[in-house]
């Protein structure tokens, strides 16, 4: 790599960096890589390149910020740096040219440009060039920032480079000591090039200087032939590109000053002046048409800014929109705009202006191209019409009365957010400025959609939460209430008489309703983190279904209602969790209980579809569902009616396990109604088996008498504790209570329990810690005693967790007590969450 010129290539996409470094090696140039702004600086210190390549997007550091760290290095102002970017509109190519950046290349880069590019500001030194080096050339120009190009240029390709700003001083430079070229702009102060080319003419020291002639404008044939008369050696026009300078100051210097001189100094000198001043006409004009540019551009920047703080400052983004849309109509001449968002059934006008006095509805199927409207939401590609490429577009501008019109995609964060539409009747909106700030209109109106998105979506979740703790403290508090008065009843009626056995029976319902709720809301948790593991056995579904009708017969015929079951002809066979598929048609039968009015009737149906789905279809003849509420109707905690005594009662979570619970089988459910008054039809679909599965035969439990035990009963619920102590003494067991960890090891040493029945959530000591310490426990022999955890701690990795602490058993709270018979008995399952 010595001796070659070294190219620093920026860019944080690997495979455009190889694609670089394997074009600029092949030409001749070595090539160092930066996948970021700070390895860039870290290598531009190090290694002084020739040339920069710089993608402006970089993970670490703004583009202009870096270029701007780069110029205040070592020898920083001297290295062109070329921008790579995807979009570059004129504002922004002026932005970077004046941000310290040399020149710019188009994302996707052709290499062949990326070579001409690189080759322009560094070309390889061929041994000709090498005879340059030692050579003196004199840059005469008052624009700081073309001299600086012209000379760095000229210093890369081995000349030594002289300045100066004005012609006189020029002048004054080279009679001191001659250089071996004289490169002049034409526009000069004081004395312009034409002149400072006669006066070297005229001095017989500099006479044999050759002279090179450029212009940042355009020139004319008048300017070339003046430039001859004047004794110049070539007129250069370099827009942008210096080569051709410097091969006509290298090829001035081979062949010296032109012969004869110049002759007819009078007229040459006439012909200079109002060439000079034509020059400057022509300057001033492009000048004056760039200060325009600027202005609008400017004007364009101040009104994209109001938008901005128009849609920030705004509670009501639609109010908002309407405002900037009809701002935006102003500042492109535009006579029509619409803004059309997406939402739950697809485009739908959201804000319009200066459009036809039309319903929404009909508003985009009066301006046609709905195809338009969706491939250029789809795509997230804008059209500016007329077009070629869209003739179904000029149906829209004869309907719209417009003569151009610009659909532009709405976008925030990558995602399409919907169509901008823009129309005028007096302006070519395809033009580059307009479509740019168009462009800039629609970003700016998709910030604010998500973020007014965002605003209602946690508006929605603060509400649902409220909402949800509310409805959570009633179902909570219903069953407090009868179960304070069975304790009252049971403290002051006849032990074993049938008031004291009705307010038991009592406590037991609701008991069980506050477990019902519990467990619904943990369900719901684990289908929510992808923690329920599925118990798959063969199941024949009308068996399941007759049986679950059979359990929720009695609950219809206390509430007045009809339940009717209808079969297929055969057995219909599936893969599921029989658990989980009692709770799915349970979940249906218990709604149509609580939302049916007495008198209705409820049919259940089970039928093989032709695609191999077995379909339980559960129907009532109850209120019906209105639409707003049908497509909510899956999510948790929503409920179809809601009043205030909240009679259904529930947590409006039944039907979203039931959704959930389907759909971990592989199945669906959906839910239909004609509206309100009209009933409701649940259909569950659920694969049929495609394999055989062994069925899982039917064990009978023993029944539940086993012998006393010693129990060790560590809880720090004092009320939690004490109750378990009676309940295991009603069955002879011997217990011994402890209330933390620490106490629990103690009393286990000197106990000598059978049974250790350890709360997870103690203080200090945690259950797990109890347990590893007791598995380790040589000496009071207890590592084979039996270990239950009793927590309410239920998911499938803290039943893992307490089987690697050592537990045998893991029972939610409230245990069943007959489970915990069972399990203490040594016939409960290995490791269970029941």
């Amino acid at each position: 790599m010595k001796g070659l010129p070294t190219v620093l290539v920026i860019e944080d996409n690997s495979t455009i960096r190889k694609l670089f470094r394997i074009t600029l090696a092949a030409e001749g140039y070595a090539v160092l890589e930066a996948g970021d702004g700070r390895a860039a600086i870290e290598l531009f210190g190090r290694c002084q390149p020739a040339l920069v390549v710089q993608d402006l997007l970089l993970p670490d550091i703004d583009g202009l910020e870096l270029v701007r760290r780069l110029r205040t290095l070592p020898r920083g102002d001297e290295v062109p740096i070329l921008a790579c970017s995807g979009m570059l509109s004129k504002l922004d190519e002026a932005r970077l040219l004046s941000g310290g950046f040399n020149d710019f290349l188009l994302k996707p880069v052709e290499l062949s440009r990326l070579v001409q590019a690189v080759q322009a500001h560094v070309p390889i030194e061929s041994p000709s060039q090498t005879e340059k080096r030692g050579r003196r050339v004199l840059v005469v120009d008052d624009e700081p920032v073309r001299r600086k190009q012209v000379a760095t240029r000229l210093a890369l390709n081995g000349f030594e480079v002289e300045s100066a700003v004005d012609g006189l001083e020029a002048l004054a430079t080279a009679r001191l000591s001659p250089p071996d070229a004289i490169a002049s702009d034409v526009i000069l102060p004081n004395l312009d090039g034409f002149g400072l080319c006669l006066a070297v003419r005229r001095d017989l020291e500099l006479a044999r200087v050759p002279v090179v002639l450029y212009t940042a404008g355009y020139q004319e044939e008048a300017d070339r032939e003046l430039s001859r008369r004047v004794g110049a050696n070539a007129m250069i026009a370099p827009a942008g590109d210096l080569r051709p300078l410097v091969t006509a100051i290298v090829e001035g210097i081979e062949k010296g000053a032109p012969s004869p001189p110049p002759d007819d100094v009078e007229l040459a000198d006439q012909q200079r002046l109002h060439r000079a001043i034509r020059q400057l006409e022509r300057q001033v004009a492009l000048y004056a048409g760039i200060t325009r540019r600027y202005a609008a551009q400017g004007a364009d920047l101040s009104f994209l800014a109001g938008i901005a703080e128009a849609l920030a400052g705004s509670g009501d983004v639609n109010a908002a929109l309407g405002e900037v849309l009809g701002r935006c109509l102003e500042a492109v001449d535009a006579s029509l705009g619409a803004l059309f968002s997406d939402g739950a059934s697809g485009l739908a006008l959201s804000v319009r202006a200066g459009s036809p006095d039309l319903p929404d509805s009909e508003l985009r199927a009066w301006l046609g191209c709905d195809g338009l409207f969706e491939r250029t939401f789809r795509e997230g590609r804008s059209v500016s019409l007329p077009s070629p490429e869209e003739p179904s577009g000029d149906d829209l501008l004869t309907r719209a009365q417009v003569r151009s019109a610009l659909l532009l995609p709405v976008v925030s964060a990558g995602r399409s957010m919907g169509v901008l539409l823009l129309g005028s009747s007096v302006r070519d909106l395809s033009e580059a400025d307009t479509r740019h700030f168009a462009t800039s209109v629609a970003a700016q109106i998709g910030q604010a959609l998500a973020v007014a998105r965002h605003h209602a979506a946690a508006e929605e979740a603060v509400r649902k939460r409220d909402e949800f703790l509310a409805m959570l403290s009633h179902e909570l508090r219903n069953p407090l209430a009868p179960i304070r008065n069975s304790l009252y009843i049971l403290d002051r009626a006849v032990t074993g008489g049938e008031q004291a056995k009705r307010a038991q029976a009592v406590i037991d319902r609701q008991v069980g309703h506050m477990t019902r709720l519990i467990d619904d809301l943990l369900d719901v948790t684990r289908i929510a983190r992808g923690k329920v593991h599925l118990k798959r056995e063969r199941i024949d579904v009308q068996a399941l279904t007759i049986r679950s009708a059979e359990d929720y017969q009695e609950l219809f015929d206390k509430a007045g209602l009809e339940l009717e079951v209808h079969l297929a002809d055969e057995p219909l066979f599936v893969n599921a969790d029989r658990t989980r598929l009692t709770q799915i048609i349970g979940n249906l039968l218990h709604n149509a209980v609580k939302f049916t009015p007495k008198g209705t009737r409820t049919t259940v149906s089970v039928r093989r579809t032709d695609d191999r789905f077995a379909e339980i279809t559960v129907r009532d003849d109850g209120p019906g569902i209105a639409p707003d509420v049908l497509a909510h109707l899956f999510e948790p905690f929503v409920q179809a009616e809601k009043t205030l005594d909240r009679s259904a009662g529930g947590l409006g979570l039944g039907l979203a396990l039931v959704k959930g619970f389907v759909e971990l089988h592989g199945g669906s459910v959906s839910a239909q109604s004609a509206g309100t008054g009209h009933g409701t039809t649940f259909v569950v679909r659920i694969p049929v088996e495609r394999r055989k599965v062994p069925r899982l035969p039917d064990v009978p439990g023993p029944p539940v008498q086993f012998p006393a035990q010693r129990v060790l009963v560590i809880e720090d619920n004092l009320d939690a504790a004490q109750t378990m102590k009676e309940a295991l003494e009603l069955n002879d067991h011997v217990v011994e209570l402890a209330y933390t960890g620490t106490e629990g090891l103690e009393k286990a040493r000197t106990f000598r329990p059978d049974v250790v029945l350890c709360d997870i959530g103690l203080p200090g000591m945690n259950g797990f810690e109890v347990a590893r310490a007791m598995r380790t426990d040589a000496d009071h022999d207890l590592r084979s005693v039996t270990l239950i955890a009793l927590t309410g701690y239920a998911h499938p990795e803290d039943i893992e967790q307490a089987k690697s602490a050592g537990f045998d058993l893991h029972l939610a709270k409230p245990p069943d007590l007959e489970a915990l018979e069972r399990c203490m008995g040594g016939v409960g399952p290995p490791m269970s969450g029941t």
